[in-house]
């Protein structure tokens, strides 16, 4: 428990070294400081319904659906108002023409550090945190990797309360 409790505020430390010394090394789709991303601190498990784990389900799946398709528009419409005032479509777009091709293959829930010890997700409890694998073949100069991709996905309740893709993290404290 020590160890794992010390592992974590070491990894946190890391982290929060690395991203305070030059925001231009920040990936275009990471949430603003300004973003109201859903994220463990904000939100309790308690207030996650069945309804918001099937409707985050279906907007992952969907979401990757439309990047499947190579259908830009689509996928930007399932973007967060965050991202969408932060960053102009062609920026968007330019981001996924670099991958020739994009396939979900598989969505785990898991919850946060903060909310879970092992991030497993208790039978009954629901979640909108989701580790999804990708099958992705790149173009040439790209940042992805070829073959299986682990990102976990980080989703915003709009104003409408319709959830929508904030940002893709490699890693889960990524989402915090």
């Amino acid at each position: 428990m020590k160890k794992l409790m010390l592992m974590a505020l070491i990894t946190m430390l890391i982290l929060s070294a690395c991203s305070s010394h030059n925001d231009d090394t920040k990936s275009k789709y990471e949430p603003e400081e300004d973003t109201k991303a859903t994220n463990e601190a904000s939100l309790r498990l308690e207030d996650i319904s069945d309804d918001d784990q099937k409707q985050v389900e279906q907007l992952i799946e969907k979401y990757f659906k439309a990047l499947e398709k190579k259908d830009y528009d689509a996928a930007w419409e399932l973007t967060s108002s965050t991202q969408k005032r932060h960053h102009p479509k062609s920026e968007y777009t330019d981001e996924h023409v670099g991958v020739e091709s994009i396939k979900l293959v598989s969505m785990k829930g898991y919850l946060p550090v903060t909310l879970s010890e092992t991030g497993e997700v208790p039978q009954g409890v629901n979640t909108i945190w989701f580790e999804v694998k990708l099958d992705i073949k790149p173009k040439e100069g790209s940042a992805w990797d070829d073959g299986e991709n682990l990102r976990f996905v980080v989703v915003e309740k709009e104003d409408d309360g319709s959830w929508r893709i904030d940002a893709l993290g490699t890693n889960p404290q990524f989402t915090n």
